[in-house]
């Protein structure tokens, strides 16, 4: 009986980082995911749902801190695992606001309403 040698050629994208999860802090996004084999880094994009500007950075770990997102903002995460040799794939997942939108007219004090008319000082 003759030995063969198998050889199966590694897949030409990267997998998906899997177990995507972020936890909230204050106005602090931590993200976590498994590593991706073979991947020399991720890419992270945040996309708040308000339509603001989107956040990105890169990490050589499977773990970041994102500062600045503030309580009211709820939006998406998403990852992507990269290499030189081949592209990577985006996994995402979703966040969730923790705070209520500051309204201008909360610090407002002794108000009276006379008919129609509110008058504050």
């Amino acid at each position: 009986m003759v030995e063969r040698a198998r050889y199966r050629p590694p897949s030409p994208t990267l997998a998906k980082p899997a177990g995507l999860k972020v936890k909230r802090s204050g106005t602090k996004l931590i993200i976590t995911w498994k590593k991706v084999t073979d991947a020399s880094g991720y890419d992270i994009v945040v996309s708040p749902s308000t339509g603001e500007a989107q956040k990105s950075a890169s990490s050589k770990k499977n773990k970041i801190t994102i500062t600045g997102v503030a309580k009211s903002v709820a939006g998406s995460v998403a990852v992507m695992s990269t290499s030189k040799d081949r592209p990577g794939r985006t996994t995402t997942v979703k966040f969730k606001r923790t705070g209520r939108a500051s309204s201008p007219f909360r610090e407002l004090k002794d108000c009276k309403k006379k008919g129609k008319k509110l008058t504050c000082r």
